[in-house]
Parts: C-alpha cells; sequence; structure tokens
C-alpha cells in the first residue's frame, strides 16, 4: 500500500498539466503475460499517452493587410511565408472558418523552405475538425479593415485636440482645436458634418465656442446638446465648462455657461451615458492623474462635480470608448511630453446612472499609443493610428471582441493598419449596405488643416481559431511556411476558406501562394497573403494538449474554449489513426459544477 501511494504522488509531479513533460516510450496497447524486462513496457507509464499543455502565450510574428477575399480551401493548398522570430512555437492563429454546408477538416502545417517555397515533411502539422470550425463559441472573433479610402469632403483648417466625436452615427464635431503648431494658437472655431458610408462632410461653420480652446473635452447627449469642458487656451489651463443645443442636421446653438470643473485640465477623456457627464484623467498642469469626475447633464444644464472611482494609473491623451455599459479607456499617455505612450486598457461598469463600479484592468494593446482613434462596431472595440513615443506615427488598426455581457476576450487582435500615421482623433461608425464602416474623422500632422481628406472604410467580420503547432529548434530570422489545406469536402456544398489581405505587412511581408491539387505553387495577386500570428510560451490559459509529441506524430490534439470568467465552455478533438473528431460544449448546473458535453 506504501508502495502505490508513491507511484501516485511521483505520476501527478510529473504530470503535464503541472508544467512538466514526460517523454514516455511509443505507446502500445497493454497485454497480458509480458514478458520480463520487455522493451515496449519498461516505464511505460501506465498505459497514458504523454501529454504536452499549449498555452496563450505571446505573439512572436504577425502578418497583416487589407481584406481581400475568402480563398476555399477544397481541392486548394494555400501558403504564407514568414520570418521567424526566435527559436520555437507553439500555435498559430490563422482567420480559416466554415465556407458552406457542413464544412470540411482543414490541416495547417509548418515547413521549411527552400528556394521560396515549402519543402520536405511538415515540421508540425494539426488538422482542424470541422466539427470545430462549426462552432460558434469556438471561434475567436476578429474582423479585417479593407482598402482604405478618401473621403470627396476636406477636414476643416484646424487640428482638432482632440475634439472630434461621432453622433448618433450620422453626425461628426469638431469644437476648438489648433491651427497652427509651431507656435501654438487656439482657436474657439466649431464644425459639424454629417456621416455617410462614402463621405465625411461637407464641413459647416457653427456658433463658435465662447474663447478658444485646445486639448479639450467634448461629448454630446441623447438628449441633444454639446458639452464642452475645460482645455487651454495656449497659455492657460481652464476649468470652463459650456453646452449647446444641437440638432439631428448638426445645426448647433448658442453657448451657455455651466458649473466649471474642481480642476483645471487639458487632455482628458470625456464621455456622456444616461443624463451624466464622466471627466476622466487628464493633465492638471503639473502632472497627469487618475482622477474621474462625475455630474448630472440634463437639458444642457450640468449638476455639481463629484469624484467618482479613479483609474488604476494615470492617463491622458487619450479617447473613451461608450459601449455595453462600460467607459472604456484604451492608451494614452503617462506624460505631456509625449514620450511615455500606455498600453493599457482600463474599464468600468455604469452600474447605475451617475454611478461608476471600480475601474478594472483589461487586456493590454498590443503597443503602447498616444491619442489613439477609438469606436466600437456593435461588439467590437477597435483602436488605431495614433503616435508612439516621440510623437511618430503609427499604423496599426487593432480590435478586442466582447461577449454578450460585456466582457472581453483575451487579447487585441491586429487587423489591418491606418492609411497614414497619427490620426489622432475619434474612429466613427456608420451602417450602410449591410456593412458597418470605420469613419477616422480627426487631424493629426498626415491629415493636416483643410489640405486633405477624410478616411474610410469597410470591416469585415473574420474570424480566426488557433491551430496547435508545438516545435522547438527552429532557426532565427529564417524564412519558413504555414501551408493551410482542405480536407475532401466538394466546393459549393462542403468546404472551408481562409481570409487573405492585401498589403500583406509584418513577418517579411511575403506574398502568399495558392496551389490546386497536385499543380505548382503560383503567387497570390500583388502583395496578398494570409494574415496570422505565430505564438510561444508558457503563459496565460491552456488553450491545446497534444499527445505524443517527441514520437513526431502525434496522437491526440485538444482544443479547450474558455469565456472571459475562467469557464471552460467548450472541447474539440482530433484522435489519428482513424481521424475521430468532435467539438462538444461543457455544459453546467445551477452551482457551476459541470455535467456534461453535447
Amino acid at each position: 500500500m506504501k508502495h502505490t501511494q508513491v507511484l501516485v504522488l511521483a505520476l501527478v509531479a510529473a504530470s503535464p498539466l503541472w508544467g512538466v513533460s514526460v517523454a514516455t516510450p511509443p505507446w502500445v496497447a497493454p497485454v497480458n503475460a509480458v514478458t520480463l524486462n520487455n522493451p515496449n513496457h519498461i516505464t511505460q507509464a501506465l498505459g497514458t499517452h504523454n501529454v504536452t499543455a499549449i498555452y496563450a502565450g505571446s505573439p512572436l510574428v504577425t502578418t497583416f493587410g487589407a481584406f481581400g477575399a475568402q480563398q476555399p480551401l477544397t481541392s486548394y493548398q494555400v501558403d504564407q511565408p514568414f520570418t521567424m522570430s526566435g527559436t520555437a512555437m507553439s500555435r498559430v492563429e490563422v482567420p480559416v472558418s466554415r465556407g458552406h454546408g457542413f464544412g470540411q477538416d482543414v490541416t495547417v502545417g509548418l515547413y521549411a523552405d527552400s528556394g521560396g517555397l515549402p519543402t520536405g515533411s511538415s515540421l508540425a502539422s494539426a488538422t482542424v475538425p470541422r466539427d470545430f470550425l462549426g462552432a460558434t463559441s469556438a471561434n475567436i472573433a476578429s474582423a479585417l479593415t479593407g482598402p482604405w479610402a478618401q473621403t470627396p469632403s476636406l477636414v476643416p483648417p484646424v487640428y482638432p485636440s482632440p475634439g472630434g466625436l461621432a453622433v448618433n452615427n450620422n453626425v461628426a464635431v469638431i469644437a476648438g482645436g489648433t491651427a497652427s503648431l509651431a507656435p501654438y494658437a487656439r482657436v474657439a472655431t466649431v464644425y459639424t458634418a454629417s456621416l455617410s458610408p462614402t463621405d465625411v462632410g461637407p464641413w459647416k461653420a457653427q456658433t463658435p465656442l465662447p474663447a478658444p480652446r485646445g486639448a479639450n473635452g467634448l461629448a454630446y447627449s441623447d438628449d441633444g446638446y454639446l458639452l464642452e469642458a475645460s482645455g487651454t487656451d495656449g497659455t492657460t489651463l481652464a476649468t470652463d465648462v459650456w453646452s449647446a443645443s444641437m440638432d439631428a442636421t448638426g445645426l448647433v446653438g448658442s453657448w451657455v455657461a455651466q458649473t466649471p470643473l474642481p480642476v483645471a485640465l487639458q487632455d482628458f477623456m470625456l464621455v456622456i451615458d444616461q443624463g451624466y457627464a464622466y471627466v476622466i484623467g487628464g493633465y492638471d498642469g503639473t502632472t497627469m492623474t487618475n482622477a474621474t469626475w462625475v455630474a448630472s447633464f440634463t437639458n444642457g444644464t450640468v449638476g455639481t462635480w463629484a469624484s467618482g472611482p479613479p483609474l488604476p494609473g494615470i492617463v491622458g491623451l487619450s479617447s473613451a470608448i461608450l459601449t455595453h455599459g462600460h467607459i472604456i479607456i484604451a492608451g494614452g499617455g503617462s506624460s505631456e511630453d509625449y514620450n511615455h505612450p500606455l498600453a493599457s486598457v482600463y474599464a468600468a461598469t455604469i452600474t447605475s446612472p451617475g454611478v461608476l463600479g471600480g475601474w478594472q484592468t483589461w487586456p493590454s494593446l498590443p503597443i503602447p499609443l498616444q491619442y489613439p482613434a477609438t469606436g466600437a462596431v456593435g461588439s467590437d472595440l477597435y483602436v488605431g493610428g495614433g503616435t508612439v513615443a516621440g510623437n511618430v506615427g503609427a499604423q496599426g488598426a487593432f480590435m478586442l471582441g466582447l461577449d454578450a455581457n460585456g466582457a472581453p476576450g483575451d487579447a487585441w487582435r491586429t487587423v489591418g493598419y491606418s492609411p497614414a500615421s497619427d490620426i489622432a482623433g475619434t474612429l466613427s461608425v456608420v451602417s450602410g449596405g449591410g456593412a458597418s464602416t470605420v469613419i477616422c474623422v480627426a487631424g493629426g500632422t498626415t491629415l493636416a488643416q483643410g489640405s486633405t481628406p477624410s478616411v474610410l472604410t469597410t470591416v469585415v467580420p473574420v474570424p480566426i481559431i488557433s491551430v496547435p503547432l508545438y516545435v522547438t529548434g527552429l532557426s532565427n530570422a529564417t524564412k519558413y511556411h504555414i501551408v493551410i489545406a482542405g480536407v475532401g469536402g466538394t466546393t459549393g456544398i462542403n468546404d472551408a476558406q481562409v481570409a487573405t489581405v492585401s498589403g500583406i505587412s509584418g513577418g517579411g511581408a511575403l506574398t502568399g501562394r495558392i496551389k490546386l491539387g497536385a499543380g505548382s505553387w503560383t503567387g497570390m495577386a500583388g502583395t496578398h497573403g494570409v494574415p496570422l500570428t505565430i505564438y510561444s510560451g508558457g503563459t496565460g490559459r491552456m488553450v491545446h494538449t497534444i499527445s505524443d509529441v517527441a514520437s513526431g506524430a502525434p496522437a491526440r490534439y485538444t482544443w479547450l474554449v474558455w469565456n472571459w470568467f475562467g469557464k471552460l465552455i467548450g472541447v474539440g478533438e482530433w484522435t489519428t489513426p482513424g481521424n475521430t473528431r468532435s467539438f462538444r460544449a461543457v455544459q453546467y448546473d445551477p452551482d457551476g459544477l459541470p455535467t456534461g458535453l453535447v
């Protein structure tokens, strides 16, 4: 009995779920009457397979571009070359989804390079079952931006600082701002423009502010009033707060003084929800702050300002997203010197009108950004443009999906790029032709002072999946290939598809290839390729397990699907030989205990 206890403890300590992967001999079926010292059974781990756990990890390589098309995978293979960063990878995220009918199984493999083409046997591969592709909960919410287009109308002759916002998806407003950058010259001008799927504008001058303001706050209430707060006249920070009516066409009435802020601020965040205004963070003339101020705002009148829960850290130089009952602050800066951008993302729930719950830390942005353009499309948050340290323009565009309860996904996804660097402002969303359109309304030094138009793009929902590819011993800065292929299926009846993009960037910016059947690889048109992200590392939640990695022919893969609250909600499996596969949702009883798979 004592022997048995020691053996069990040793096995538990060596379990891969505790962070240790134990190499075992190849598995063979248990048999009776084993001869003494049979090499097939000595040190066998009690008939179990060696299992390696794959965790979310950290991104090593990301390729991206503007959405191009969905490439069917029936009879086709698609190759995306990339330049490796590091020497090991554990998984890859690819935009593969069910195309038609029941879909089809899809194999994803890693290959070495020879003359620019994938060569030899796969260094690692895994087959994704069609059952998994067809399970909505299994796909990671993501999207791709389409090509960016310039609008016919020009931006007004002012740098909005920040000043741009969308109102009810049909009106944009710029109030105050800067007429020149050297030296700074603040202005009192107010402009409005209608938003459509094809244009922002034409811009029309409206009733000006009572005094010049820049780095000010601007927001709109559902009962038809604009609220302008604080900022600077170029020399002195202000506490002034003004309101004005604005109708559905963008016509702005007279500005009326309201209850001033308790402190003078600039570069803060301002939002209005259910009759209350929220002023968040900002620069007080000495330092960035983490303070929050709340006041009622109904019929254009501001009540008494009261302090709210402080942010987890000091932040300004950003904008706020209001969606799903949350106020979300993404990125920003911790200093007015523009050299300390932040990747942090904070969110607070509006528990009742005028009452904020405590701030939570959400998944960080992929890169630190000041003055980012932010917005929401349905249940998805978008952040793009802005500047990095030194006020140098950035061109990334990122998305974070929210679930039905407004809880965030595990990580931001790179979904494309901004059309030009230093697009600081607000992403505005309009609907047209069944598609959501992200419009970058405001300035920055690239979209400069009436000499250039705004820009817009269509957002295309593209689910992605994670595929376990566990490989060590790779060569850093060396070209490899991810090859994606459909297994069986009939085009138009049962097939899968992979999203492709134009202007492929990242990972060496290498053009993808396609092969039909046993034919030759041919390059995709122009600079098209497959957007993907390669991960490595043992951090985050477990997302896969792989059996018998050391054998070179793994016998079983699993996909573990979690919700934001850390609850396992789905399990997918592929087992060879036999090609058995499934995807099951995990059921729970009222007490939160798992009861089975369906």
